[in-house]
């Protein structure tokens, strides 16, 4: 009897300590198990959490501006999207490893560069800006947060501007926060010098919760692109659709971001 017992609490014990490793995994799972572009159709994208452009919605469903114009190019083209929402980094290793077909994402980051086709249309452009109270010195780069304590969005590479900011020759106090609202309520109280973060996901919240003399200078722009692994077959054909419905369905002027270099008084 207690041989018995003994063995079933080990059985019990491995198949909950196995359910442990697996649970982490189980949600992107699919992406071992893509099919062909060309089989039936179906696109697997993905997008990150990036309001307004691209987020999960109340309903649990992908949504915003880029999510939007997506599903028109790809419904336009005959494909039927299915979106997945990753994290960047897991998104650009799946690029690399050819487990999704398309991702809505920005041009021109290094660490893709030779794994992915990119397109020659650019349905929006991202401005980078640090934001900063009256009173807190102008600045013109990056190189001037050194000595600065600066607010960082968790998950954010700052096209590709993160490790040189956490560089320890950078002399840059980072603080980390995983939201754009936690990020403006950290820098109007005074927990850090300048934020570093994008016009429309800040301006989105400051239009519910406006910051007085809250300020912000340019630092840097960076241009959206349909990205496609090449290893993905037929991709070169996914993307010359892509391009042709984006230009048969007149969105080139439809998701275009607005371009304030300086702003303050919000």
């Amino acid at each position: 009897m207690e041989t018995a017992l003994n063995f079933m609490r080990k059985r019990i014990a491995s198949t909950l300590l196995g359910l442990a490793f697996a649970l982490p995994f189980l949600n992107h799972a699919w992406a071992d198990h893509l099919p062909a572009s060309d089989d039936d159709h179906h696109i697997e994208v993905a997008y990150v959490e990036f309001p307004p452009y691209s987020y999960t919605n109340d309903q649990g469903e992908a949504d915003g501006i880029y999510i939007n114009v997506t599903r028109r190019i790809l419904e336009h083209t005959g494909y039927h999207p299915r979106f997945h929402p990753l994290p960047i980094a897991r998104t650009y290793l799946y690029l690399k490893e050819g487990k999704i077909h398309l991702w809505p994402g920005l041009a021109e980051i290094p660490s893709l560069q030779g794994h992915v086709l990119e397109s020659n249309i650019n349905p929006i452009t991202t401005h980078l800006n640090a934001w900063f109270l009256d009173g807190t010195p102008t600045i013109q780069s990056i190189d001037d947060l050194r000595g600065h304590q600066v607010i960082l969005i968790a998950g954010y590479t700052y096209a590709g501007l993160l490790y040189d900011i956490r560089d320890p020759k950078s002399q840059i106090n980072v603080i980390t926060t995983p939201t754009h609202r936690s990020a403006l309520q950290m820098l109007q109280l005074g927990r850090g010098d300048y934020l570093l973060d994008y016009v429309d996901p800040v301006m989105e919240v400051l239009s519910e919760n406006p910051i007085p003399n809250l300020k912000s200078v340019r630092l840097i722009s960076q241009k959206a692109a349909y990205l496609v692994p090449k290893q993905l077959p037929n991709g070169k054909d996914l993307m010359e659709k892509i391009e042709a419905a984006y230009y048969e369905l007149g969105i080139d002027q439809e998701a275009k971001a607005p371009d304030p270099g300086l702003t303050s008084d919000f």
